[in-house]
């Protein structure tokens, strides 16, 4: 009768046993792992201009750049798991310079679209689970490689609600700011200053701005390259001291032009983007996935 005692015992509360584990300690277990969900879409007319978007993976499929991705309302646009914050990206179309600008939009998976998790959510700044960055005259090349100034925003967010990235407009005032805009945009107390000048040629250390990032912006041609090099108070790879890298094939009629495009962000140390070799010597760098 022992043994069968022992034996009864031990089906009925193993069970029980193992229910209890899963209620007490698996929560634990598993909450670095749980993901939030993000919208995933792009401007439909992005399609054939990803490389406008200066990020090096283009992690979106065919379907997901739709005109319903501006608004961010419909009910049907595609949503992705992300272990890392959801992304809003929206920027001036820089081949639409006429009077009535348009704007772009990139929603999804920040550390997708960029291999890395940002840490812009744990550094500080961040608002009711947002961290928002915001420059007026943020300069980026169109699609024959000429510089523009655009205005761009990017919005990290980090809450589990579903699809939390829906931002659709640029900050409309006091009211509407972003809220990591001026958060950690001194080095030591004293502004950051960088370069700002655009040359054919390495030896481009001709004036100074400064704003919460340097940035040195490569774009080679099959005749050469252009360097610029400016200041900037967004940084759409979330990760201080990084570069992409985005290799380009535009076709314009009977026209193909081939172009490589590299833009890197720093905040190391004062005009940190003065060196030639700033390329290399990053403290990260990002490939195309």
């Amino acid at each position: 009768e022992g043994q069968s005692i022992h034996f009864i015992f031990i089906r009925i509360t193993q069970p029980f046993a193992m229910l209890l584990f899963s209620l007490l300690f698996m929560p634990f277990i598993y909450s670095d792992q749980q993901t939030r969900s993000c919208l995933s879409c792009a401007s439909e007319t992005l399609r054939s201009r990803w490389f406008l978007t200066g990020l090096p993976t283009k992690a979106l499929g065919e379907s997901q750049f739709i005109s319903a991705c501006d608004a961010a309302t419909a009910n049907n646009i595609p949503r992705e798991p992300c272990a890392g914050p959801c992304f809003t990206y929206i920027f001036d179309d820089p081949d639409n310079r006429g009077e009535s600008t348009t704007h772009l939009i990139v929603r999804g998976c920040h550390d997708t679209m960029v291999g890395v998790i940002s840490d812009r959510l744990t550094s500080g700044g961040t608002q009711n689970g947002l961290f928002c960055e915001y420059d007026s005259s943020y300069s980026r090349p169109d699609s024959r490689g000429k510089m523009v100034t655009t205005r761009t925003l990017v919005e990290y967010c980090g809450t589990r609600d579903d699809g939390c990235n829906k931002r659709s407009q640029f900050p409309t005032g006091t009211n509407d700011v972003c809220s990591g805009s001026q958060y950690n945009s001194t080095i030591n107390g004293s502004p950051l200053y960088c370069y700002e000048c655009r040359k054919d040629d390495w030896n481009c250390n001709d004036n100074r701005c400064y704003k919460k990032y340097c940035t040195k912006s490569v774009v080679e041609l099959s005749k050469g390259y252009t360097i610029q090099k400016t200041c900037s108070n967004v940084n759409i790879l979330g990760i201080d001291n990084a570069c992409a890298y985005s290799d380009v094939v535009n076709t314009a009629g009977d026209i193909s032009v081939n172009m490589k495009y590299t833009s890197c962000f720093c905040k190391d140390q004062q005009y940190c983007n003065s060196s030639p070799s700033l390329l290399s010597s990053l403290l990260f760098s990002l490939t195309p996935l």
